[in-house]
C-alpha cells in the first residue's frame, strides 16, 4: 500500500501512467521538473487521503480540476509553474485545512477567491492573468498571500503596478546601481554600499524597499515546515576577500526573485555573490550533500544545474559570477530556481534550493543623474521672472516716453523758434565770439550773446 511517492530531480520523462488513479491510499505526492509530458493532469480522483500534494514545473495544461476540492485532508497543494488556465474552482473553498497553496506562474484568471485573503494562510498566486474588478489599489502582498504580478495581463494604473507585468516603475526612473547583502544587514565595501536585507521572509512572501529593489520567494520546506531557514547564516570562519559579504545568504525552496525597480534603462553588469555555508566539509557524510539550481536573468537562463561548491572550489568559498544585463523597461530581474536536483537532507533536512549571498549591479554607460539639468519648477521659475524682468522694463519705457511727450507738448505751447544750427552760424552770431558781445562766465565757458541774420 502505497503511502508516499517522491520524484523530484529524476531523469523520468513520459506522460503520468494511468495506473495513478489506483493510488487511493497515497498521502504524500511530490513530482516535478519531468519531461515529455502529454500536458494532462494525472488521474487522481481516487487519491483522496493526499495531504501534499506537489506537482511543479511539469507543462501541464488546461482547467485546475474541481475534485482536488474533495481532497479534505490536502495541507499543502503546489501546483506552481504550469500552464494552467481558467479562474480558481469554488471547490478549493472546501479545504479548510490547506495551510499552503501555490499557483505561481500559471495563466489563471476571473477573480481572486473572497476565501484566499481570509484565511491567514500562506498562498501564492504570483504571475497569473487574474482580470477581477476588485483588484488590489495598493499592496501586493495581503497577509501571506504574494500576489505580485498576479495581474500580468492588464496595463491599468488603477491597481498597484507590483501587480501589473514586470512591476513596472510607478515613478520617473532615478536608480543606475543596486548593492544588496542577502539575508544580512547593511555594510560598506570599498565605495559601495550594500543595502541590507534582513526580513525574514516566508513561504510565499513578497518584500518592497523604497521603490529602488525587491524580492518574491516561493515555496516550502516540506520536510521541515516548522523550522524553516529562509536565511542561512554562516557560523565558521571564511577564509576568502571581504568574508563579511557572505556571512549570511536568502534561501528559498523553490522559486526566489530579486528586482532591481525604477532602474535607468541601458546595460549593466549584474554580479552574483555565491558560497556554499550550510554544506560544510568538516564531516565526510555533510561533503555527500550536493546543491543544484537554475539561475535566469531578464528571462534568459544564464546558469543551469549550477553548484556552488564545485564552482568555488570547495564550500566556504566565494565564487562571483558575472553577465551583461538589458533593461529596457525600467525593471531588472534575477530568478534563482530550484528543480528538484540536488540533495535535500544532507547535511540535514530542508538543504536544498537556490542560495544568494549577495547581488550588485552597476552601469555600462554614463549615468544620466538630471544633475546638470534644470527641474521643471527650476525652469517655470526662471520664466516666470523673466516676464517679471520685461514688464518692468516696458512699463520704465512707457513712463519715460510719456514724460518727454509732455514736455515736448508743454514747449509746443509757448511757440518757440526751434530749429538746427550750422557750426557757421554759430561762430558767426557772436561776431566770432568778440569781447563785445560777451555776457559772462557761465560753469563750463564763456557765454555770448548772438544775433541772427534773415
Amino acid at each position: 500500500m502505497l503511502k508516499q511517492l517522491d520524484m523530484e530531480g529524476t531523469s523520468l520523462e513520459g506522460p503520468f501512467p494511468s495506473s495513478f488513479s489506483e493510488l487511493e491510499s497515497l498521502n504524500v505526492l511530490m513530482v516535478s521538473s519531468i519531461k515529455g509530458g502529454n500536458g494532462e493532469f494525472p488521474p487522481l480522483e481516487n487519491s483522496r487521503q493526499l495531504k501534499i500534494m506537489v506537482l511543479r514545473n511539469l507543462s501541464i495544461s488546461g482547467a485546475l480540476p474541481d475534485y482536488i476540492g474533495n481532497m479534505a485532508n490536502l495541507i499543502l497543494l503546489d501546483l506552481s509553474f504550469n500552464n494552467f488556465a481558467g479562474q480558481i474552482p469554488k471547490s478549493f473553498g472546501n479545504l479548510s485545512n490547506l495551510d499552503n497553496m501555490f499557483l505561481t506562474n500559471n495563466k489563471l484568471t476571473g477573480e481572486i477567491p473572497k476565501w484566499i485573503f481570509t484565511r491567514g494562510q500562506h498562498y501564492d498566486l504570483s504571475y497569473n492573468n487574474f482580470n477581477g474588478s476588485d483588484a488590489p489599489k495598493d499592496y501586493c502582498q495581503i497577509g501571506y498571500v504574494n500576489l505580485v504580478s498576479s495581474y500580468s495581463s492588464t496595463d491599468s494604473n488603477t491597481i498597484a503596478s507590483c501587480l501589473r507585468r514586470n512591476n513596472p516603475c510607478p515613478v520617473k526612473p532615478k536608480h543606475h546601481n543596486l548593492f544588496i547583502n542577502c539575508g544580512g544587514a547593511s555594510l560598506t565595501i570599498g565605495e559601495d554600499e550594500y543595502e541590507g536585507d534582513e526580513n525574514i521572509g516566508g513561504a510565499s512572501d513578497y518584500h518592497s524597499f523604497d521603490e529602488k529593489w525587491a524580492y518574491s520567494s516561493t515555496g516550502r520546506f516540506v520536510h521541515n515546515v516548522d523550522n524553516e531557514p529562509f536565511i542561512a547564516t554562516n557560523l565558521s570562519v571564511l577564509n576568502m576577500l571581504n568574508p563579511e559579504l557572505y556571512m549570511t545568504a536568502r534561501l528559498s525552496p523553490a522559486s526566489l526573485k530579486y528586482y532591481g525597480l525604477c532602474l535607468h534603462n541601458g546595460n549593466y553588469t549584474v554580479k552574483l555573490h555565491f558560497a556554499e555555508i550550510m554544506i560544510t566539509a568538516d564531516e565526510a557524510y555533510y561533503n555527500v550533500g550536493r546543491r543544484f539550481f537554475d539561475v535566469s536573468i531578464q528571462g534568459e537562463e544564464v546558469l543551469s544545474d549550477f553548484n556552488i561548491a564545485k564552482e568555488a572550489n570547495g564550500t566556504g568559498k566565494a565564487i562571483v559570477k558575472t553577465f551583461d544585463a538589458q533593461v529596457s523597461e525600467n525593471t531588472l530581474e534575477i530568478h534563482f530556481q530550484w528543480t528538484g536536483q540536488g540533495t535535500s537532507f544532507i547535511p540535514h533536512k530542508s538543504v536544498y534550493g537556490p542560495l544568494i549571498s549577495a547581488i550588485s549591479v552597476t552601469p555600462n554607460f554614463k549615468p544620466d543623474t538630471d544633475e546638470s539639468k534644470l527641474s521643471t519648477g527650476a525652469i517655470l521659475g526662471i520664466v516666470a521672472a523673466g516676464c517679471v524682468v520685461i514688464a518692468l522694463i516696458s512699463t520704465f519705457i512707457w513712463f519715460h516716453q510719456r514724460r518727454k511727450d509732455t514736455e515736448n507738448k508743454d514747449l509746443g505751447g509757448l511757440k518757440l523758434p526751434i530749429g538746427y544750427f550750422t557750426m557757421s552760424q554759430i561762430r558767426a552770431a557772436p561776431g566770432k565770439f568778440n569781447l563785445e558781445n560777451k555776457l559772462g562766465d557761465g560753469g563750463f565757458e564763456p557765454l555770448y550773446k548772438g544775433a541772427s541774420k534773415r
